[in-house]
């Protein structure tokens, strides 16, 4: 209200804004009549209206909007776009603002709002016959002038700076908290995609230290983490592995099907020399790291399967593991598999126990594995994963995720191949993962 009146002269009809009018009356709470016209040329003004002033508008599009106070009503205007003269005219304000309220159709003031085509000139007060009006004119002319162009650009400059900041300070805190509290110091660590983050939260000074080695220290990580993680489950009985793990140790290109993860993992379903399948437990986050984010309360309902109750999300105690209380009061789990490429929510639906937990939340990604949905893993496996991923106590069958481990390793970007071979190494090797890290720590220090 104050910025459509600087500079005016007149106080009811404000057009200081460019493309906005602000019209006051005398009635403060109530309906007032008004008439709206549009003409070619400058009307006569009639003798009937006490009060009249005017103003300058372009409207700011082809849709012009007249809006009731506080948005109870809005009605458009067939005004052409262009510049406009306005005139606003009233009779009987005072006896509106003497009365302040009427009931709905007790009519006190009756107002006038006229449209010509006009080029824009200052505002003007053609009549003034009340205490009322003279009150509103004195009151804009009091007003302080308002702001130069070149201060308006400084005002929006400010405020852009401002929000830009506001902005990166959030986005800050976002990625604070998706490294668990403590950023990376290294700009190339913070850029990475894949399991960085998860690798992170095990072990936040051997990345540090993986973000300042050169390549062939980089490649070596890599490939220690692909034959560590084979060693645990026992893949290099298989001679076709070993071939790839070679290859690998070569820089060659992997052989097929280490190229397709789907055929990769029929493969390995057939063939007998890996059987009987390793089964461990997945390593769980430290304790120490970042909590699970909390649930708003309430929690929005959610269902566990199609036929299932709706359930209630909360967050317990110890860190990352969410649980979510189904209507028969059976706990269930989900241990730390953060990052997840597409995170499990606990406002989201558990999968059912028949549903497999591949398709559901790739849960392979995290380990170093881009499993795409219906990969061809054993139901045997499936079924062990799902179990593994709701019970951090479970076995898991680990034979699958250890073989993704050697395409990771062979990613074109060494830091990206060391940071995910490494972190799907440290999910195989369950609670050992510790042993492994001292690992490639002494491997990074002496170079064998």
């Amino acid at each position: 209200m104050w910025d459509a009146f600087r500079g005016q002269v007149n106080g009811l009809c404000g057009g200081a804004e460019a493309g906005f009018l602000f019209l006051l009356t005398g009635l403060h709470t109530g309906q007032v009549g008004l008439r709206v016209e549009w003409h070619e040329k400058e009307p006569p003004l009639g003798g009937q209206w006490e009060e009249a002033v005017e103003a300058s508008l372009r409207p700011m599009g082809p849709r012009a909007v007249l809006a009731e106070w506080a948005d109870e009503g809005a009605y458009s205007l067939d005004l052409p776009h262009t510049d406009h003269r306005v005139r606003y005219c009233a009779t009987g304000m005072q006896a509106g603002r003497c009365r302040d309220t009427v009931a709905e159709g007790d009519l006190r003031d009756r107002y006038l709002l006229q449209f010509w085509p006009a080029a824009p000139t200052r505002d003007a007060v053609l009549r003034q016959s009340t205490s009322i009006a003279a009150y509103w004119h004195g009151w804009a002319r009091e007003l302080p002038p308002p702001p130069t162009k070149e201060e308006k650009a400084v005002a929006v400059a400010a405020q852009e700076q401002a929000r830009q900041a506001q902005l990166h300070k959030s986005r800050l805190a976002q990625e604070t908290r998706i490294w668990g509290g403590r950023l990376p110091t290294l700009r190339r660590l913070r850029d990475l995609k894949g399991s960085v983050c998860g690798l992170w939260r095990f072990d936040a000074d051997l990345v540090e230290n993986l973000g300042r080695c050169h390549e062939e220290q980089l490649r070596r990580v890599a490939r220690h983490a692909a034959r560590a993680a084979g060693r645990r489950v026992g893949l290099e009985r298989a001679d076709w592995i070993s071939a790839a793990l070679h290859a690998l140790d070569r820089g060659q290109p992997l052989p097929e099907p280490f190229d397709d993860l789907g055929r990769l993992h029929e493969r390995m379903h057939a063939d007998d020399s890996l059987r009987p399948h390793y089964r461990g437990r997945l390593a769980v986050m430290p304790q120490e790291a970042a909590p699970v984010p909390q649930v708003p309360t309430p929690a929005p309902p959610i269902a566990a399967s199609a036929a299932a109750q709706p359930v209630t999300a909360s967050v317990s105690s110890p860190p990352r593991r969410a649980t979510v209380a189904a209507a028969d009061s059976t706990p269930r789990g989900l241990n730390g598999l953060a990052p997840l490429s597409r995170t499990l929510n606990v406002t989201d639906a558990l999968p059912a126990p028949e549903t497999h937990l591949v398709d559901r939340v790739e849960p392979l990604r995290n380990v170093g594995v881009a499993l795409p949905p219906g990969a061809a893993l054993s139901s045997e496996a499936r079924a062990s994963l799902l179990q593994a991923a709701t019970d951090p106590n479970a076995p898991a069958i680990l034979s699958y995720l250890a073989a993704g481990v050697v395409p990771a390793a062979a990613c074109p970007d060494p830091l990206q191949a060391a940071c995910d071979a490494l972190f799907g190494a440290v999910r195989v090797f369950g609670p050992d993962w510790p042993a492994l890290l001292d690992g490639v720590r002494t491997l990074l220090s002496t170079g064998s």
